[in-house]
């Protein structure tokens, strides 16, 4: 084996120097890298027999040094094997997306690494003859078969065509600006236009920033270029170009002008099959210059932008965000997190509380809202904001849903067996929820399994949320409701299209976000909007919950336009179950009633 070579990618060095002494005693010649820049130099220099590459790494991680790799017939056909500590579902998919060949997970066994390098070697050693010869003439003449570089919708150039320039710009020697674009509304617009009209509304899209593109190159420096692609996620991305050190990088959010220009570019009506559509867009910014960064791989700037534009839309869509080393630090935390979320759920650090949802007509408390809590041995209480945005980044969500599911479940069975009137538990679901498609099953398992009555759970859902993925979330909401399980939209009037919203999902009820309703007695225009959506609500037959309750004079304004529940500090704060039922079975009750 003296002559088979394996690069190792790792950057920490206390795992690569075990690894490497590894195989270095079955006889294998290791190359090393601490970082994936390093890796693919290495790479491309000693063409190794197969690599084992760690995945989350700074600088490049591993599925950037795949990208690179893949991007030349010299190093596309060796075996890639992924060396990663969370090897879940999205991870193995994205890999075996990019070509990696298999996986290894941390803490590793030596025979299992020892097999896994021994099969990927032997089809390497059965398919090198086709390889070998005369590859240098086949590659130019196998590219355009292996990988189209032309998005066939709007005739643009594609992902596989921006890696692949990427990965050529060192010997360039030219400084880069990726802009990394998606519409907001884009999962919205799939689900009312139909494929054909979604395909005009791209092409669209496409048109315009192509006519724009055209115009900003009559003002660029000699020697810059600008070029459009088409990505597979419908998302696209502007790779502009500039002459070595000619691109200013050191401000936080070089060109702001430029990135307003391209928003407001998207922004403008559209037209398609006798639509008119308003949409917005979210702009994600990464840079890179020999100057400044000669060791950071340029490809590199397909995940910085992808980091940007995903911080873009999680500040409500319809910005810009420049690519910072802090968004990296961000990701090192939410890795972090990520890896808490898993102990959390091993060690049942989660629990609910319960905030009471109160009828305005009677001051009755008909209903509570499960409120999910963490309380981290490590980290104090952690607060749902913080963490479910990572848990659903981790793949975490469906799992922390299905035990949300079964406690309340079980709280809401006790309530109907203990209290004269029992409650109407709701339970709060994302986008990522209704696409399981064993959510279903989980919740008809629980009332089956506890007996309770399906009117008896809630569930609800944000417009936001319903963005992410409308198709699966309407197929899903519909197939509760029909099995009497109520379903309501939460944070009502903060999302993108709330009519559009509200005539094509099956809704009992609707939430009114707070925003609105703090200080609604000083607030005339919170008045007219508040009156309006209760009125509206009362002509589709549907109920009307006022979220963030706290003054008594916020309740009477709501009362007075027809409210039916309200839920806030002002009746109650979030409490455990049995603070709850305590409160509620007392002689003297603890809540406030209306006056």
């Amino acid at each position: 084996m003296s002559n088979t070579s394996i690069l190792v990618i790792e950057d920490n060095p206390i795992t690569l120097d075990t690894l490497a002494d590894i195989l270095e005693l079955e006889g294998f010649d290791i190359l090393k890298a601490s970082n994936g820049v390093e890796g693919i130099h290495l790479a491309q220099q000693h063409l190794p027999d197969l690599i084992i590459c760690d995945v989350m790494m700074p600088r490049a991680d591993g599925y950037t040094v795949r990208a690179a790799l893949e991007a030349s017939p010299h190093t596309a056909v060796i075996p890639f094997v992924f060396l990663t500590a969370k090897a879940d579902y999205e991870d193995l998919r994205r890999g075996m997306h990019q070509g990696t060949n298999d996986y290894l997970t941390k803490p590793f066994v030596p025979q299992d690494v020892l097999k896994t390098i021994e099969t990927q070697l032997r089809k390497r050693a059965a398919i090198a003859p086709c390889h070998a010869e005369d590859l240098d003439n086949l590659g130019p003449t196998i590219s355009p078969i292996l990988q189209v570089d032309r998005d066939p919708c709007t005739g643009l150039a594609n992902e596989n065509a921006l890696q692949h320039r990427l990965s050529q710009v060192p010997p360039l020697q030219a400084d880069q600006s990726l802009y990394l674009i998606s519409i907001d509304q884009l999962t919205f617009l799939r689900l009312i236009l139909s494929p054909e009209d979604f395909h005009q509304l791209q092409q669209q899209l496409a048109q315009r920033l192509e006519t724009w593109g055209q115009g900003l190159q009559t003002t660029q420096a000699e020697g810059s270029s600008l070029d459009l692609f088409h990505l597979h996620s419908s998302q696209f991305a502007l790779l502009l170009e500039h002459p070595s050190g000619s691109l200013e990088v050191a401000t936080p959010n070089p060109e702001p002008s430029l990135n307003r220009s391209i928003l407001e570019t998207l922004s403008e009506v559209l037209m398609v099959a006798d639509r008119r559509l308003n949409i917005t867009a979210s702009l994600g910014i990464a840079t890179w210059s020999a100057a400044t960064a000669p060791d950071l791989y340029p490809l590199v700037l397909l995940s910085q932008a992808t980091a940007a534009l995903d911080q873009a839309q999680r500040q409500g869509g319809h910005q810009f965000c420049h690519y910072c080393p802090t968004l990296t630090l961000s990701m090192d935390d939410r890795l972090t997190l990520g890896n808490a979320l898993h102990q959390a759920l091993t060690n049942q650090e989660f629990h609910l509380h319960y905030q009471p949802q109160v009828q305005l007509s009677t001051g009755n408390v008909t209903g509570v809202e499960a409120l999910l809590r963490w309380q981290s041995p490590h980290m104090g209480n952690v607060s749902p904001e913080r963490f479910i945005p990572v848990a659903e980044d981790f793949g975490l969500i469906g799992l922390i849903t299905q035990w949300v599911i079964g406690a309340a479940c079980e709280q809401a069975y006790q309530w109907y067996c203990t209290l004269p009137e029992p409650l109407v538990v709701s339970i709060n679901v994302s986008a990522l929820d209704l696409h399981f498609n064993n959510l279903e099953q989980v919740i008809f398992g629980h009332l089956q399994r506890l007996g309770l009555p399906p009117h008896l759970l809630q569930i609800e859902v944000t417009e936001t949320g319903l963005v992410a993925d409308g198709l699966q979330a309407l197929d899903t909401l519909t197939r509760l409701r029909e099995q009497g399980i109520r379903v309501a939209i939460d944070d009502f009037g903060t999302g993108y299209s709330s009519l559009s919203y509200l005539s094509l999902f099956p809704w009992d009820s609707l939430k009114i976000d707070r925003v609105f309703i703090q200080n609604i007695h000083q607030n005339v225009n919170n008045q007219s909007i508040v009156a309006l959506v209760i009125q509206l609500a009362q002509a589709l037959n549907l109920k009307v919950v006022a979220e963030g309750v706290e003054v008594a004079e916020e309740a009477d304004c709501l009362r007075n336009f027809g409210c039916d529940w309200i839920q806030g500090y002002f009746y109650g704060r979030p409490l455990p179950a049995h603070q709850i039922t305590s409160a509620l079975t007392s002689p003297q009750p603890q809540f406030l009633q209306p006056a």
